[in-house]
């Protein structure tokens, strides 16, 4: 199969948000797979002059945040968010049950829960709940 049926079959069995059109993801993800300029770097310490760390790194922890942005807000929720620039202030994205990511942790507690049921009798039932 070539790269182009691949991403067209992934494309059919599930889409992601600004990836719908398996064409276009194809040729999103061959430039980040083959080009060295495309997201070269997770976090770029140094992404030259005039250009804001945030804005040249690869990560999705802060979207449309600058540096200047991010030095007089406090994150309460730290690891757990990610930092958004919304209609002009910083907005956290708290990755929880009822917030972002909500479907997929609420399955990750459900397997946990089954889990539980699931563990030796010799367990304290301290350590499952």
């Amino acid at each position: 199969m070539s790269f182009a049926g691949a991403m067209q079959a992934a494309g059919t069995r599930r889409a992601r948000r600004s990836l719908t059109d398996p064409t276009r993801c194809s040729i999103a993800c061959r430039r980040c797979c083959f080009d060295p300029s495309c997201d070269a770097v997770v976090t770029n310490k140094t992404p030259g002059a005039g250009r804001d760390i945030l804005e040249a790194s690869a990560n999705n922890l802060y979207v449309g945040v600058r540096m200047s942005d991010v030095a007089t807000f406090s994150e309460r929720y730290g690891l757990n968010s990610r930092l958004v620039q919304r209609d002009g202030r910083l907005v956290e994205e708290v990755y929880r049950i009822g917030g972002t990511y909500d479907r997929e942790i609420r399955a990750i507690v459900g397997h946990l829960e089954n889990a539980v049921r699931l563990r030796p009798r010799r367990w304290p039932t301290r350590c499952a709940r």
